[in-house]
């Protein structure tokens, strides 16, 4: 079962208290809820952290413990939405913490693999360029150059499709401050990927 394998065993009885507490405000994030739930919003989630963290057994602990936060958490929304929101909101603050404790630690993400040795994650292919950049394994070590802010931003946008309003609920921020934030990394990821001499498959 998925909710097995999100949690760990001495964590069940306290998931299941506070499943009954979501319902009783209203959320009813019970057992079946949340399993459909992941099936939906984890793969994709998955993929975001894999593509920052280029560590597969990282982005998978970061995957567990996003949604384990997200179903501690109560104040929820009562719709699909506000819990994707909350959920990428909440993996995006780990990023950022861990992306912290490695800097005073001296060190770093791992650099992206190479395409051979990377999976290339199956997304619909709408012909979104934006999309394919992102995405793309060739240029999986390009991606990874851009703040964890930024990439954020670039793949809420580009790969999930959010909106301005979406995005910055989402970060935590400003409307207005989405739609600056984000022209800015589309046009970094834009010259990065002239100096790498890629073109200008992302204009900014």
């Amino acid at each position: 079962m998925i909710w097995d394998e999100v949690f760990p065993e001495n964590v069940r009885v306290e998931n299941d208290v506070v499943a009954m507490q979501h319902s009783e405000q209203g959320c009813a994030m019970d057992e079946a809820t949340f399993q459909t739930f992941y099936r939906k919003v984890a793969p994709a989630l998955r993929s975001y952290l894999r593509r920052v963290c280029s560590d597969r057994a990282l982005a998978d602990d970061l995957l567990q413990e996003s949604f384990y936060r997200f179903l501690r958490t109560a104040s929820l929304g009562k719709g699909e939405n506000q819990w994707k929101a909350y959920l990428y909101k909440i993996a995006t603050h780990l990023i950022s913490d861990y992306g912290r404790r490695l800097k005073r630690e001296g060190s770093r993400f791992p650099k992206a693999p190479s395409s051979e040795d990377m999976e290339i994650d199956r997304v619909a292919d709408r012909g979104d360029l934006g999309k394919k950049v992102i995405l793309s394994c060739d240029l999986a070590r390009v991606f990874q150059q851009l703040k964890p802010l930024e990439m954020a931003l670039l793949w809420l946008a580009y790969v999930e499709g959010a909106g301005h309003r979406e995005m910055a609920d989402t970060l935590g921020l400003k409307e207005s401050s989405s739609r600056v934030l984000l022209f800015r990394a589309r046009r970094k990821l834009a010259r990065l990927l002239r100096q790498k001499g890629l073109g200008s498959e992302v204009k900014p």
